[in-house]
């Protein structure tokens, strides 16, 4: 019995024009500086379109409980990690019309088993690559879900997006780096990768530049590219760097001609509620189990929060939006826009989500992307937009 609920089925609906691209480039010793003013490649901003969902418990298959990983495949589909399934913990597959199709391995310790998945990546002959963390390890699949072999992995961070698959069969986790011993008092430390190979030894560790390095401590605003490029989002404007990989040169500094955006006296009461919220339920702890402090909350919201690659090798960040008051409830201060570029550093465009997607939990791949979606009475679902 299929699952997917009817979607919207209009075309895409486009904002208002805005000016056409005005792109700036100059080269300063081996950095290429990228200004664009007004739209990119694709044209003016996309609101991508609900085409289908998955969940509301049709069948056993559909029943969500707490999806924790959501990778989009190439012909449209998607696998799903759930952690809470009627099944226990459970990775499943579904085709491009959000058909259930099979699930991949079972709950366990053993062979092509898993106790925990928070990431999925599919290489680009079709295998499929569970980061198990639970069992410190990376199992890896056939593309009709087949076990085929295990290698286990160094356990020094375990974050969402943590694994990269690169060119040449590279496997890439990211890590934390910590100043070198001497260094001077207050260097923080930054994130970089390891490239392991199957049997989990560490080949090198590809290091966030040292221009770079204040750009480079929060792993959701850091990822490396299929060529061994890491990409970084500026902490301070709507910019982010490529750094060259191995047997590379040169740096790609790309940046949109947008303004900071100030946090709204509505935005942060939300943040004010949330902290004490979390106060009252026993407050966040310090790495020695002692009460961590909030920080103090600037003036400007981040750039760009969160950085994903789709298997095209194109860059999806998501941007900070103003508050323009029409927005209430627990997703006021994100909107799930997204803006593409290209690893030269051209932009492509900027889309949209309705529905108030987990920026998290979205996933690309072609003219589409699947996301989670939380409803109104806190039921969960998988939804897919086309995004072009």
């Amino acid at each position: 019995m299929r699952t997917v609920l009817p979607g919207v089925i209009f075309a895409l609906a486009a904002v208002p024009l805005a000016l056409p691209a005005q792109v700036t480039r100059r080269t300063h010793g081996d950095t290429t500086f990228i200004l664009t003013k007004g739209n990119g490649a694709w044209g003016a901003p996309w609101t991508a379109v609900e085409l289908l969902r998955i969940g509301g418990g049709k069948t056993h298959e559909t029943t969500l409980g707490d999806p924790g990983a959501i990778t989009a495949l190439p012909d449209g589909g998607m696998i799903l990690f759930d952690r809470n399934s009627l099944d226990g913990p459970i990775v499943r597959m579904f085709d491009a019309n959000g058909k259930f199709l099979r699930n991949i391995g079972r709950v366990g310790s053993g062979p092509g088993e898993y106790r925990s998945g928070i990431d999925i990546e599919v290489s680009s002959d079709g295998r499929i690559w569970l980061t198990d963390i639970a069992n410190s390890r990376i199992n890896i699949y056939s593309p009709t879900g087949v076990y085929l072999s295990t290698f286990r992995i160094p356990g020094y961070m375990w974050t969402i997006d943590m694994l990269r698959l690169g060119q040449r069969g590279d496997v890439y986790i990211i890590v934390p780096i910590f100043p070198p011993k001497g260094a001077p008092v207050g260097t923080r430390e930054t994130r970089g990768y390891f490239r392991i190979d199957t049997l989990g030894r560490i080949v090198d560790t590809i290091r966030i530049p040292t221009a770079l390095a204040k750009d480079g401590d929060d792993p959701f605003r850091v990822t490396i590219l299929a060529g061994g490029q890491l990409v970084l989002a500026a902490s301070d404007r709507f910019a982010f760097s490529v750094a060259s990989g191995q047997g590379q040169h040169g740096t790609i500094v790309s940046s949109r001609d947008l303004q900071p955006i100030r946090y709204s006296a509505n935005e942060r009461r939300q943040v004010d509620s949330v902290r004490r919220e979390i106060t009252k339920q026993g407050g966040m702890r310090e790495g020695n189990g002692g009460p961590a402090k909030f920080p103090e909350l600037p003036e400007f919201k981040q750039p760009y929060s969160l950085v994903k690659v789709d298997p095209d090798g194109r860059i999806w960040f998501q941007r900070s939006v103003a508050d323009d008051g029409s927005r209430s409830g627990a997703n006021t201060l994100n909107p799930t826009v997204f803006n593409a570029f290209q690893p030269d550093g051209t932009f492509l465009g900027e889309v949209a989500f309705p529905g108030r997607p987990s920026a998290l939990f979205l996933s690309f791949a072609g003219d589409f992307a699947w996301a989670k979606v939380t409803g109104e009475d806190e039921e969960v679902y998988l939804v897919k937009y086309r995004i072009r």
